[in-house]
């Protein structure tokens, strides 16, 4: 298949043993609306695999797409760490390379995994940008641009200095030619964990992934648009999206707040004209709002 040069190999063996089994069990891959029904019969350690396979397969060879009638499971919704643990969690990080990575996270709510995958020609230092996206293990994934800091783009342009369009951004200090794996960061998450502990922040909820979730959850307080978090956090699906956006009671105001008379027109007039907005109007006194950034 052509996607074989875009999946991981453990995910393609996954794919191939998911087909393989619901070939045998349907007695073909033509039909669609048996393999619809075929499919939830799978243990489920190779469902979502077979699942995603079949969707590829259907693709490929022009048949309908399948639509799976899977019940729907109830998922618990992870526990979000506070603003301030996650960046301590960034300074707590002593190389360089696991720094850059950490707030990258932190600023763009990349998965742990596609971080780990970049390439130095998906970075734009000089317009503060990046592409992700380009090389997720499932496929079918369209690649976004996001910003990123100018803080960041420096850090980033140390770690790349010496290195082609073509190379790792994240590669192993011992072999350039592999990038650094998701049991690594897991390590060094741990010992960030188990340092931030000791020195009293509350750790609890505080994984790698942890960092998607609180920039879903970031962004939709900032413009309560649901289909715009889902464009940056790269999903297809807004239920999944609805899983990223936490309610969170310790956020800071996200406005900035001013009163004054009706009397005061040329002070109202200046502040509209920066860009605040009228909030209320009461009793001879007139409220005003302006957004803040949550950094």
């Amino acid at each position: 298949m052509p996607l074989r040069h875009r999946l991981r190999e453990r995910t393609l063996r996954n794919y191939l043993e998911g087909l393989s089994r619901l070939a045998v069990l349907a007695g073909g891959l033509e039909r669609v609306e048996v393999c619809e029904r075929v499919v939830l019969a799978l243990p489920r350690w190779i469902q979502d695999a077979a699942m995603a396979a079949y969707r590829h397969y259907c693709r490929y060879h022009g048949l309908r797409e399948p639509r799976y009638q899977r019940p729907r499971r109830r998922r618990r919704l992870p526990r979000l760490p506070p603003m301030e643990t996650l960046k301590a969690a960034v300074g707590a990080v002593w190389r360089h390379h696991w720094r850059c990575y950490f707030r990258l996270l932190l600023e763009t709510g990349a998965r742990a995994s596609e971080a780990l995958e970049l390439k130095v020609r998906d970075l734009d230092l000089k317009g503060c940008k990046i592409r992700l996206g380009t090389g997720k293990g499932s496929g079918y994934v369209d690649a976004r641009e996001l910003p990123i800091s100018p803080h960041l783009a420096g850090m980033l342009r140390e770690l790349v200095k010496d290195k082609k369009p073509g190379d790792w951004v994240f590669s192993r200090p011992s072999d350039p030619s592999r990038h650094l794996e998701y049991r690594d960061a897991e390590r060094v998450m741990r010992m960030v964990r188990n340092r931030l502990r000791a020195s009293g922040y509350d750790v609890e909820g505080l994984r790698l992934h942890a960092f998607r979730h609180a920039y879903g959850s970031r962004l939709y307080a900032e413009t309560h648009d649901l289909l715009f978090v889902a464009r940056a956090l790269g999903h297809r699906d807004l239920e999944t999206t609805k899983l990223y956006i936490h309610l969170q009671p310790q956020t800071p105001q996200r406005y900035e707040v001013r009163h004054l008379s009706v009397d005061e027109a040329d002070e109202i007039a200046r502040l509209l004209a920066e860009g605040w907005q009228v909030a209320l109007q009461a009793e001879g006194r007139v409220w005003l709002k302006r957004p803040r950034w949550w950094i």
